[in-house]
């Protein structure tokens, strides 16, 4: 199995103490009331490692009673957005989740009965496949037994697959490096969904290291975005996780806060691999 699905798990969890910081000290610029701040997230996401081979995965998270979160910072670059978290000494850096019973998921190309998740021992959720999940535009629901977490359903349309045109990405057995002094300029194919390419840097967030997460977006008409200079100048040199994506979201409330259900489609280069891999920073 490909070393980023077997990372997704931790990357997602990790991901997950930025965004609960950062929903913490959301703010309104224009005096409104702040969004309401986040209960948990779950993240389907597709993967074509190569031509018609394809694999998936379900990660979840749901923390309703933390109340310390990492020391984010987060800055707006044009369409990028940057968040640097450190988090505090301690048991205090790690996120006490909690259950939401069983998540049914269901829809696409699961079976009818659809696929039941149960919380891990950390109370997170996760579960992988070896199969195609879905066709562009078909519905996956995600839906909950009440446990800590109160009951929701939700429903999103599976997005498109997305080709990565340029930079040319090398195949799987060789490294890919980015360099950190000059923009990253990508170009990928037509498709009606946003679309995302991320770094992410510093994976055992959730157990200490600082973490730094970057993501340049483009709407559903562009076919272009640029990781620019000063961005990738963010980052240490060394390792890093690369993404490019497509995503389809929605979101409920739940006791006051937001739950929401992102559905991801992994680009693939034009050699048919994904492009989705570690990559090293120079």
């Amino acid at each position: 199995m490909p070393t980023f699905h077997t990372n997704t798990a931790k990357i997602v969890l990790s991901l997950a103490t930025i965004a609960l910081a950062a929903s913490a000290c959301s703010s309104s610029d224009d005096g409104e009331a702040p969004p309401p701040p986040t209960l948990g997230s779950v993240n389907v996401t597709s993967h074509e490692y190569f031509t018609d081979v394809f694999g998936y995965s379900v990660v979840g998270w749901f923390d309703e009673s933390r109340t310390e979160a990492p020391e984010c910072t987060s800055r707006r670059e044009g369409d990028c957005t940057i968040t640097t978290c450190t988090p505090p000494a301690g048991d205090a850096g790690v996120s006490q989740l909690e259950s939401a019973g069983t998540l049914t998921l269901s829809g696409g190309l699961l079976p009818a009965a659809g696929i039941n998740l149960e919380p891990g021992e950390d109370k997170s959720y996760f579960y992988s496949g070896g199969s195609k999940i879905w066709e562009p535009g078909q519905r996956i629901t995600i839906k909950n037994t009440a446990a800590q977490i109160p009951t929701f359903e939700l429903s999103v349309a599976a997005p498109s697959n997305l080709t990565l045109e340029a930079p040319a990405v090398p195949p799987r057995n060789e490294t890919m490096i980015i360099p950190r002094d000059k923009p990253l300029e990508l170009r990928w194919s037509v498709v009606p969904e946003k679309k995302s390419v991320s770094l992410f840097s510093g994976i055992e967030a959730s157990l200490g290291t600082p973490a730094i997460y970057a993501t340049c977006g483009s709407g559903p008409s562009s076919t272009t975005a640029t990781f620019p200079a000063s961005v990738l100048g963010s980052f240490p040199k060394g390792d890093a996780l690369f993404a490019v994506s497509s995503e389809n979201d929605a979101t409920t409330i739940v006791a006051g806060k937001t739950v929401a259900v992102h559905a991801v489609a992994y680009a693939k280069g034009t050699s048919g691999t994904s492009v989705s891999r570690n990559v090293t920073l120079e």
